[in-house]
């Protein structure tokens, strides 16, 4: 998601968490509908980025480490990538090494 869509989104939830809070204020019981659509909105904006599957390719920025081996549980060779923008690593299927 786009970070000024995620803003607009967080933005949205804690509008609506804070909409709960005062209609709670005035009349107990009468907010937590928009309270719990806001913290639903709040948590799937700050959280969509973690669980979105990988691209076929790492893509721009990614460079492969010296991190080769066999993972038994994919099947095969496994090398590391490595984002030096962002720290975060993704393991890729390899070609096996060359004896």
């Amino acid at each position: 998601m786009h970070s000024t869509v995620r803003a607009l989104v967080v933005a949205l939830g804690a509008g609506l968490v804070l909409l709960g809070g005062v209609l709670h204020w005035q009349q107990p019981g009468s907010g937590i509908g928009p309270a719990l659509i806001g913290l639903l909105i709040l948590g799937s904006a700050l959280l969509e980025g973690r669980y979105r599957g990988r691209a076929a390719s790492p893509g721009p920025g990614w460079e492969p480490t010296a991190e080769l081996f066999r993972d038994d549980e994919r099947g095969g060779w496994v090398r590391v990538w490595f984002n030096p923008a962002t720290g975060e690593r993704q393991y890729r299927p390899a070609d096996p090494p060359q004896p």
